[in-house]
């Protein structure tokens, strides 16, 4: 019989080879494969760049960790010279060539045609249009945002900014006050100077007092923001999702007030994490 200990490990381990295969084959570069810093392992190198993919429950390998460890650990590679990327299971299997295309961006790697702001034009589009575009060309996906962005090479949808003002976190009461929900582009190309374009349309043409956004530490180093002069004001805790049978589902999702119509069992006396608990779901950060 094997061992249980192997039953555990041989799907972990064909799951990175088969994520460490496809990246070389999409990227055509090859990988070093289990490096170690200060007794951390980490599966792949290439230069000065650190990758993991991490294992949801069916693999028996918890991802479910402490809120600070992936931030922790992305702190110590950099503290050092080195930029640390997890990549979560869920993201590769549900969307491997954006993740290959997001990797050759950050390895410089990326032979995509360029295209230029001044060659493309601005224009507002429908929601399922910015939703279509989101779901193929966004880690997250798609989102409800009343004010959608289109940037266009031709006739060619290359990128798409989308702005809010409807989040529960702040004052409603501040209409003019947006947030900057989503940004993406065309993986097949490079997008040089369109993000200001976007961004600059917003400003002209709707009324605000201010602006803000969040960066993803996983993947964004800020430079972005800083491109489009935009001020950090603080780094935030690490944000979590919910977790359950394989599938991952944004918190916003469950906030608390809509979980009496999602939820099998509900206790509004409980929290919203409790209530999560009580329905078989926990926390991934």
């Amino acid at each position: 019989a094997v061992p249980s200990i192997f039953n555990d490990y041989l799907p972990f381990k064909y799951k990175i080879n088969q994520f460490a295969d496809y990246l070389e084959d999409k990227l055509k570069i090859k990988f070093e494969k289990n490096f170690e810093i200060d007794d951390q392992s980490f599966q792949l190198k290439y230069n000065n760049t650190l990758i993991d993919i991490l294992l949801n429950e069916d693999y028996k390998f918890s991802i479910l960790m402490s809120r600070y460890h992936l931030l922790n650990v992305k702190k110590i590679c950099t503290e050092i010279g080195y930029n640390y990327i997890p990549v979560f299971e869920y993201e590769f299997d549900q969307k491997p060539e954006l993740i290959a295309k997001k990797l050759s961006h950050i390895l410089k790697v990326n032979k995509s045609k360029k295209i230029y702001a001044r060659n493309c034009t601005v224009r507002e589009i429908d929601s399922k249009t910015s939703n279509r575009f989101m779901e193929r060309f966004h880690i997250q996906g798609k989102c409800n945002s009343p004010i959608r962005l289109g940037c266009f090479h031709g006739e060619d949808l290359v990128a798409v900014m989308t702005f809010s003002n409807n989040r529960m976190l702040f004052n409603k009461n501040n209409k003019s006050k947006y947030e900057l929900v989503r940004y993406a582009t065309d993986s097949d190309y490079i997008c040089v100077g369109v993000a200001s374009k976007l961004l600059n349309y917003f400003k002209k043409n709707f009324i605000y007092s201010s602006i803000y956004s969040y960066a993803d530490k996983r993947w964004s180093d800020g430079n972005l923001y800083k491109a489009l002069k935009f001020n950090m004001e603080s780094e935030s805790d690490p944000g979590y999702m919910y977790f359950k049978d394989g599938e991952v589902h944004y918190r916003y999702k469950f906030a608390k007030h809509k979980q009496k119509d999602l939820l099998q069992k509900f206790n509004p006396s409980k929290t919203e994490y409790e209530n999560m608990m009580d329905n078989g779901f926990d926390k991934l950060y």
